[in-house]
């Protein structure tokens, strides 16, 4: 067998390779797309109570971290969000839905028994989840972690006044809380965080924005490894003539 097919079949190895690469790069922290007729591009739930919020909101962060393409558990939790954030594109909403998620599996555990119900909240226009400093644990958690202005805040939908979501101010402070919260936890060994590994070293503004349901950062990184097989295949050519 003549070198140069042998080498013509490592160089199809290699961009094979490369091919895979890419596609688990445009893989990671990408959740599936909601399609018409999905979970996710029906009508948008509404919860009537700070205690419907939190429990469905909770129970859809858990099954969103362990399966991504979880269509109706992304639904429910973008439900959560204010309005405004919902209608801000899907990639935007989800990233916050994954910082809420990692606020509250750091910071006390929901019970549903201690929190407003419809009948509870009737008169109610919003409710503070945390920090509430007179609960000894948020007080820890807040000097420890360097919470500052970040809270979990609910309210009730300004159009109708009778659905609940996350207030503006929680989705706002939604990264910072997270962040501190994340480095809290690796000082202490607490949780780490659920965020793929890959977008913690990516700028925020690369990881909001998208292009065709793909991240910008995905894109990038995907030119880049284009990139990178064009100039090892002139490398590769190189070698070979030499050597023949």
């Amino acid at each position: 067998m003549r070198l140069d097919s042998i080498w013509g079949g490592v160089r199809g190895a290699g961009l094979a390779l490369v091919l895979v690469l890419v596609c688990g790069v445009m893989a990671v922290g990408s959740p599936a797309v909601a399609q018409e007729g999905s979970p996710e591009a029906a009508a948008v739930q509404t919860f009537d109570s700070p205690r419907a919020v939190l429990e469905a909101f909770v129970d859809a962060s858990e099954r969103i971290a362990d399966d991504g393409s979880d269509a109706e558990a992304w639904a429910t939790a973008v439900a959560c969000l204010p309005a405004e954030v919902a209608a801000g594109g899907q990639a935007a909403a989800r990233d916050v839905v994954v910082d809420l998620g990692v606020v509250f599996r750091h910071i006390r555990a929901v019970e549903p028994g201690l929190l407003p119900d419809a009948g509870a909240s009737a008169g109610q226009r919003r409710y503070l989840y945390f920090p509430v400093l007179k609960n000894i644990e948020d007080l820890k958690l807040v000097r420890a972690a360097q919470i500052k202005g970040e809270q979990v805040l609910l309210r009730r939908a300004a159009a109708d006044g009778a659905g609940w979501r996350f207030g503006l101010e929680t989705t706002a402070s939604a990264r910072a809380l997270a962040a501190k919260l994340e480095a809290w936890a690796a000082q202490t060994g607490g949780r780490a965080s659920d965020r793929p590994w890959v977008e913690r070293f990516v700028p925020e503004r690369f990881r909001a924005s998208s292009v065709l349901q793909v991240r910008v950062w995905q894109w990038l990184a995907l030119g880049g490894l284009f990139v990178v097989a064009v100039m090892l295949d002139f490398a590769s050519r190189g070698v070979v003539g030499g050597l023949l």
